[in-house]
């Protein structure tokens, strides 16, 4: 401990004075203050100089009186990298795990900030991510939202918020058009595909509206007679829990898939692949037991679609989900039922996603409205309802 030599100021304006240390005298910068949520705040530090020791205490103050934030030592020396991991490792504890494992992915894209302390951060930086032409534009956008997430937990970041995220500053994604089969291309499709190895998944995926991850997930003891549960999701060849706690639900079946799925298992058995109830209903002939991976279904799909394209617009899998609700909405099906078979998290997600049907849904609308109001009423129902009176005349106005 050292002795100090001087008198401090009032509080909230910091104070430098001298002290002995170990028989040397050195000069202390000190400041104390309550921050704006009523927190108690004190820095120090010491200087060879009490010229040293001022220039110190005068950067607090200003900090301070600017930012209403005063860097620490170890704050000033944090790297984008370390505040990366500490964000991941505490994001971990409340998302989901699939959410983790995004964030690992994105995380590698970061190597050329990693080593870069957030004071030195410039906006410039954060832009050259933007415009790197070897990652797609959702990426770009993915990385963007997680830097930000990131910094937003920096107080030194968020002192500089407007100059590192100025508004509109978020890489933009162009959504991509939606291109669901008519039920006619849907049938010729189902027609034309009845040989390919993968003929039962996509039946199921045209007549459930069930994502890829989904459909591979399922296992024998998820199959009912009329319905199959959805409670997991395959991923790169794991199983995870599903993209939202409301994409875990039942959905019905008509008899036609129920059929095609029996098929399908007898087809396993011949084949002496495993069929039990905690067995993959769409598993890989090379590693019994174990599901397909979903890369090589993507694969077989635009192989097949490629096959066909001379007889059916080319489509991706995921299309398959959107004709399914496609089929239904055109159909008058109501749009809460659409809701629950494909899992959204509310109605409103549906409805934005499927509102291109919304031209075809008014024209409809407007027949039946129609036909209400003006379809001519038989006239004995008409005097009856007028009982004596006369029947009213039009006036024109």
């Amino acid at each position: 401990m050292g002795r100090r030599n001087g008198q401090r100021r009032a509080r909230g304006e910091g104070t430098v004075y001298k002290i002995v240390v170990r028989g040397r005298a050195v000069w202390r910068a000190e400041l104390q203050w309550t921050d704006a949520e009523g927190i108690e705040q004190r820095r120090s530090a010491q200087r060879a100089s009490e010229s040293k020791a001022r220039l110190e205490l005068d950067r607090w103050r200003l900090e301070k009186s600017t930012n209403g934030v005063v860097s620490t030592s170890r704050a000033l020396s944090t790297t984008v990298g370390t505040a990366l991991k500490d964000y991941i490792a505490e994001a971990k504890i409340s998302v989901r795990p699939s959410t983790s494992i995004w964030h690992a992915t994105i995380a590698k894209h970061f190597s050329n900030l990693a080593d870069r302390r957030i004071t030195s951060l410039r906006r410039s930086d954060i832009r050259a991510l933007a415009e790197r032409d070897d990652l797609s534009p959702r990426l770009k956008q993915a990385i963007h939202r997680l830097l930000k997430a990131v910094l937003s937990r920096q107080p030194l970041a968020r002192a500089r918020w407007d100059e590192l995220f100025p508004s509109r500053s978020t890489p933009r994604v162009t959504k991509r058009e939606m291109r669901p089969w008519s039920a006619s291309e849907a049938q010729i499709f189902l027609d034309l595909a009845k040989d390919d190895a993968h003929y039962t998944l996509y039946v199921l995926a045209l007549a459930t509206g069930a994502r890829l991850g989904e459909i591979l997930g399922l296992r024998w003891g998820d199959i009912h007679e009329t319905a199959i549960t959805v409670s997991r999701a395959l991923h790169a060849s794991d199983d995870r829990e599903t993209k939202t706690k409301s994409s875990r639900r039942r959905i019905d079946i008509p008899p036609p898939v129920s059929a095609t799925l029996a098929e399908h298992r007898e087809a396993l058995i011949r084949l002496g692949l495993p069929v039990g109830p905690e067995s993959p209903v769409f598993g890989s002939t090379k590693r019994p037991g174990e599901p397909l991976n979903p890369s090589g279904v993507s694969h077989a799909w635009a192989d097949l679609m490629r096959a066909l394209s001379a007889h059916l617009p080319v489509i991706t899998f995921h299309d398959l989900r959107h004709t399914h609700a496609s089929l239904l909405l055109l159909a008058s099906v109501h749009p809460k039922v659409v809701q629950e078979r494909l899992g959204h998290s509310s109605i409103t997600m549906t409805l934005d996603t499927y509102s291109h049907l919304i031209p075809t849904m008014q024209a409809d609308a407007s027949l039946v409205v129609g036909e209400a109001l003006f379809s001519k009423v038989p006239d004995h129902k008409l005097d009856g309802a007028l009982g004596e009176k006369k029947k009213p005349t039009r006036i024109l106005i």
